[in-house]
């Protein structure tokens, strides 16, 4: 490698790691939020739920931090559904 090669690399490792760190904190904070609620009240609902309705539509359901949220993720359902299907994977 030359040697103003390795400064950029080192920049990316840098950057790369913080990421990685930050990942893992959010994943942690997200756990703990889950083991906290189930602990203490009993919730044994996971953080984020798909949840579909009669009419084809699809809701992601996000139950964290004291807050609780919906989006529409029926494209992304329909398209995961899609893929499944034309991998021949299994899928509920």
């Amino acid at each position: 490698m030359k040697r103003q090669n390795r400064g950029a690399w080192r920049v990316f490792f840098f950057s790369f790691a913080a990421a990685l760190c930050l990942f893992i904190l959010g994943i942690g904070f997200v756990l703990v939020d889950y083991q906290g609620r189930k602990l203490s009240f009993g919730d044994d609902q996971p953080p984020f739920q798909v949840v579909e309705h009669q009419d084809g539509t699809a809701d992601l359901k996000i139950k964290l931090m004291g807050k609780e949220t919906e989006l529409d993720v029926t494209a992304f359902d329909k398209m995961l559904k899609f893929i499944c299907e034309f991998g021949c994977l299994p899928h509920s």
